[in-house]
């Protein structure tokens, strides 16, 4: 098993940088967002730039939505709700395979110490591989793309 710039409490991902007072407008918008979506049947959606809200993600999407303009869509604001209550680090102790977890060390998005911790709950065999001067995006082209997937390839070689 492989997993890929990832987090280990997805609240804390969400929600760390954020004020008291700021955390709790999101619960309470999130509040309101779910009971519309459960009683109306309605669905409230962001565009991609209002959803995100870190400087790696703003910069790819852009990238993304110049090159091809058909990405430039909505994204279901009950996603952040999905996110905060994904606690895979409530999980990785029970997984009896070996995992080999990727982390970019610059990486805003989900930082590479979200993924110590995950790998710090896992069971042997596990690796941490944290891929320098990388940022969330950058392990998906390039000679990081090619680093992770040598890694993950002799990883799955050594395993399966």
């Amino acid at each position: 098993l492989t997993v890929q710039l990832t987090f280990e409490d997805g609240e804390r991902v969400i929600t760390g940088n954020l004020s008291h007072q700021e955390r709790e407008k999101l619960f309470t918008t999130l509040g309101k967002v779910w009971t519309k979506m459960v009683t109306r049947n309605q669905s409230m959606k962001l565009p991609g730039n209002k959803a995100l809200t870190d400087e790696q993600s703003i910069e790819f999407f852009n990238k993304a939505v110049a090159d091809f303009p058909q990405l430039n869509i909505k994204i279901p604001f009950f996603t952040i709700k999905e996110t905060i209550e994904h606690k895979p680090g409530e999980y990785v102790g029970k997984v009896a395979v070996p995992i080999l977890i990727v982390a970019a060390e610059h990486d805003k998005v989900n930082p590479a110490s979200e993924s110590d911790v995950l790998y710090q709950k896992a069971n042997e065999p596990k690796e941490l591989l944290i891929v320098t001067d990388a940022t969330h995006y950058d392990v998906y082209e390039g000679k990081q793309f090619q680093q992770v997937a040598d890694r993950q390839l002799a990883w799955f070689g050594r395993f399966l």
